[in-house]
């Protein structure tokens, strides 16, 4: 995965964001990619806390979205 070993080296695969953009199209999730990579840290150092409001904070990393495509409509309306 890493020529050479170096984790430092940059391997670049698809089209850089600046590339993405420049055209104005739209994107959808399947317009992208995410490559798994080296990371120099443990999994336990990450939180996925999210911040609702002030006074609220949950322990998971994703909130459902407002639109009746995700969501139902009722909750939808709810969010």
């Amino acid at each position: 995965m890493f020529p050479n070993g170096n984790y430092n080296e940059i391997i670049s695969d698809g089209l850089t964001v600046k590339e993405l953009f420049q055209n104005n199209d739209g994107l959808t999730y399947n317009d992208f990619i995410i490559l798994p990579g080296y990371i120099n840290f443990s999994s336990d150092n990450v939180s996925l806390t999210a911040k609702l409001t002030k006074n609220i904070t949950i322990k998971t990393p994703f909130v459902s979205s407002p639109m009746d495509t995700v969501s139902e409509s009722t909750m939808a309306s709810k969010i």
